[in-house]
């Protein structure tokens, strides 16, 4: 079956029916997780075509600008996440003014049925749509076009509802531990490596600058990571650092993400990288001096070895001294490069 993506509704051409998820899937999170499969596995038990049907850009940049969330993943990182989902096709509705007006009825009987020719829908308990957030699951519940699950909120290991905002608060406070856990992989910045100032270079210790267009980014400190490159799909163990610097710079200087890539040398810049997040194992702090910064970054890579080591996610070095990623079953299917877009 091919695949399409869609950047509207209104291209959509099939006369199949169809099981259709719906949702904002910001960071496709495990809630969002359960509700895709749920979709896909009802499509595949009645042979009916899987669609998802999420909104570019989030509803609240255009109702709400001024409280709209910093977003887990960027749209191109969002698109990439639930192509790895064996849809037929994937309607990232453009959301504007004039698609904000669209009624709740509208929405159901002239989009969901007519155009989707949708019988069974699925959907989280919270979701929302059309003018004034008037659309809930029990309206479309209402109808017997179709068959609707709602899907029940999943407690996180702390026992609360998880949801893309507590995720962000989780990884805007460092707790990267228990965004991971609640997104069902490890939480990645997507970008690329830029010239920073060169001060690592004397320290001994050289680093990636990272320059994204992420909104939700991590509380400052020293991060376990995973450094990719996109260009060759080759991993490293990274030691990452995120924050002001304020040994260097003081504390009037811009947060930089940087990165001590383990076992590395070459020349990076202007390519394309991913930085993956495992653990947080300090806060950002200044430091007397450079003598005392070289001993702490020194540290911080020991431990961060012993962390990927146990964890089990790097092998030991291969004859040409590179690293190689380990295919612990432990590991989400997504922490890996993503295929790139066409």
């Amino acid at each position: 079956m091919g695949r399409e993506v869609l950047k509207s509704y209104e291209k959509f051409t099939s006369s199949s029916l169809s099981a259709v998820c719906l949702g904002n899937f910001d960071g496709v999170h495990r809630g969002h997780q359960k509700i895709i499969s749920t979709c896909l596995d009802i499509a595949l038990r009645k042979k009916q075509s899987p669609i998802c049907f999420s909104f570019d850009p989030h509803p609240s940049k255009i109702l709400r600008p001024d409280r709209a969330p910093k977003l887990i993943l960027t749209p191109e990182e969002k698109l990439e996440m639930l192509m790895n989902f064996p849809f037929s096709t994937i309607i990232n509705q453009t959301f504007d003014r004039r698609f904000s007006e669209m009624s709740a009825v509208h929405f159901a009987e002239n989009i969901l049925d007519a155009r989707l020719h949708a019988k069974d829908i699925v959907v989280g308990r919270n979701f929302r749509f059309g003018k004034g957030a008037a659309g809930t699951p029990d309206l479309l519940e209402q109808y017997n076009h179709w068959t609707v699950d709602v899907v029940e909120p999943i407690p996180t290991q702390q026992g609360n509802v998880m949801s893309s905002t507590r995720i962000r608060e989780w990884i805007s406070s460092g707790e990267i531990q228990n965004a991971n856990e609640a997104l069902g992989y490890h939480y990645f910045l997507t970008g690329i490596i830029e010239p920073g100032d060169g001060k690592g270079g004397p320290l001994g210790f050289h680093t990636a600058n990272l320059r994204t267009e992420k909104e939700c980014l991590p509380g400052n400190g020293v991060y376990a990571s995973v450094y990719c490159d996109l260009e060759t799909g080759r991993f490293f163990p990274a030691a990452t650092n995120v924050g002001v610097r304020p040994t260097l710079h003081g504390r009037e200087s811009k947060k930089t993400i940087e990165s001590h890539l383990m076992q590395f040398s070459g020349d990076l810049y202007s390519r394309k990288a991913r930085l993956y997040l495992l653990e947080k194992i300090r806060d950002e702090r200044q430091f007397s001096g450079l003598e005392e910064l070289r001993g702490q970054i020194g540290s911080d890579v020991q431990k961060i070895l012993d962390i990927l080591f146990a964890t089990k996610i790097f092998s030991a070095f291969d004859a040409t001294q590179s690293w190689s990623l380990s295919q612990s079953p432990t590991l989400a299917p997504f922490f890996r490069s993503f295929p790139r877009l066409a």
